[in-house]
């Protein structure tokens, strides 16, 4: 049996977001203490 990990799953739907021509954020960038 194989085992799909959550973080498996997050990185394949952001690489295809990516592929997209979405912009990914960090949560340290974005969030109320963050740069912006």
């Amino acid at each position: 049996m194989a085992f799909l990990s959550e973080a498996a799953v997050e990185q394949a739907l952001l690489d295809q977001l990516c592929a997209l021509n979405y912009s990914i954020e960090r949560e340290e960038d974005i969030g109320p203490d963050g740069h912006r």
